[in-house]
């Protein structure tokens, strides 16, 4: 990190990241209202270009395995911890939705330790999250609120778990939030202030962005794993005219795919959470450029992640608005795993004697290869001088036999 005294050098690089951003945004632009097959394939292809220019991102098509409505909703919820809105109807399996159109006074009860949740093939899935698995009991009890059939178990779906603890809770408003528990993001968000603080605090004191806005941001992320939509209250609980920069939870690899041979939740751990500045100047937009333009073909339609596995915090192409992992001291991280997978380049450790030489030593070594270095050069240039002296000597005689008709 550079010195705090250096406005100058931080202002430049501001001015930079502004026009830079300026220049994205308007290719970005271009790009969506371009109806044109041809020119806007090489309209991407030349933002693509750009992006890729700043080091910063590795570019490739979606090529990895793709998941079911149900698992992307799966992971989502683990990510956010809440269940936003009642289910599409759709999602729902035919024994379950035939299950909700009966006279509910009608069914049969069934207590919840009656309910093995084994029995439910997505169940195997869901309880791979710790999150999901911390409230089996929850679901058992929402089951039995709803007197659903232990045998329909089977058939079940995640969908129709997830619409059961919906339906189960009381007291909420049409199409409120169902909060289930503590989710990736929060948890992530909450992390990441505890552990980088002090380097966070730094980046935003560079970027000029007003102390009481600091200190609001940095109290949200601690207790509420919030970072955006922050507001500043005074007098009178008066919300007061300070604005500054807002973020958001990047996966770093997408949601709708999947690694082979990987469980879904992988997606929502820590070394695939980024948080990505999104006000005023949205890097999140840029790293998903693509993403909103529905008229894309397959081949169109990029996917960025970040070449840099140990990036946490990016608000700017610049290192100076960055934070990287601090192996030292964040325990949620294994070094090994990061180099095993050349996610972190470090340098060859060299196998050299720790045996410690003294400044003379060391200058007296230098010196002796300095003398031995001019050694050499003069040496060379000894030889160069008697090699010509010899072929002068052999041209003046060959001259003479020429003259003499060939007589010595």
């Amino acid at each position: 990190m550079i010195k705090k005294n250096n406005e100058q050098y931080i202002k430049n690089k501001l001015i930079d990241e502004r026009n830079f951003s300026k220049s994205l945004l308007c290719q970005k632009h271009s790009i969506s209202n371009c109806e044109d097959k041809i020119l806007r394939a090489k309209k991407i292809e030349a933002m693509q270009s750009t992006i890729e220019q700043t080091g910063m991102f590795n570019c490739s098509t979606n090529r990895l395995v793709s998941i079911t409505k149900g698992e992307k909703l799966l992971i989502r919820i683990d990510c956010s911890g809440t269940i936003p809105k009642p289910l599409d109807p759709e999602l729902l399996s035919s024994t379950y939705a035939k299950h909700k159109t009966k006279a509910f006074d009608s069914l049969p009860t069934f207590k919840a330790k009656h309910y093995d949740l084994d029995n439910i093939p997505a169940w195997k899935i869901m309880k791979l999250s710790p999150r999901f698995a911390s409230i089996e009991k929850k679901i058992q009890d929402s089951f039995s609120n709803r007197r659903i059939n232990p045998e329909h178990l089977r058939k079940m779906n995640e969908c129709d778990i997830l619409d059961c603890i919906y339906t189960y809770k009381k007291d909420k408003k049409p199409g409120q939030r169902v909060s289930l528990f503590e989710g990736a993001r929060t948890t992530a968000v909450k992390d990441f202030i505890k552990y980088y603080e002090k380097e966070f605090k730094n980046i935003l004191t560079l970027q000029k962005v007003h102390p009481k806005y600091i200190n609001a941001l940095i109290f949200a992320m601690k207790t509420k794993g919030v970072t955006s939509n922050i507001k500043i209250l005074g007098k009178k609980n008066a919300v007061l005219d300070i604005t500054g920069p807002q973020y958001a939870t990047h996966h770093d690899r997408p949601v709708q795919y999947k690694q082979t041979g990987t469980n879904i939740f992988d997606v929502n751990s820590p070394k695939n959470l980024k948080i990505v500045q999104t006000d005023p100047i949205s890097y999140h937009d840029f790293i998903h450029f693509t993403t909103n333009f529905k008229h894309l073909t397959e081949e169109e339609n990029k996917n960025y992640t970040f070449k840099e596995k140990d990036v946490l915090l990016f608000a700017g192409f610049d290192k100076t608005f960055q934070i990287n992992i601090d192996f030292k001291k964040d325990p949620r991280f294994n070094q090994a795993d990061f180099r095993k997978k050349g996610s972190v380049k470090k340098e060859p450790i060299k196998n050299v004697s720790r045996k410690k030489v003294s400044r003379k030593k060391i200058l007296y070594n230098n010196l002796t290869e300095i003398i031995d270095s001019c050694k050499q050069i003069s040496d060379n240039k000894n030889t160069k001088k008697i090699n010509k002296e010899k072929a002068t000597k052999k041209q003046i005689g060959f001259m003479q036999s020429s003259f003499n008709g060939g007589r010595r």
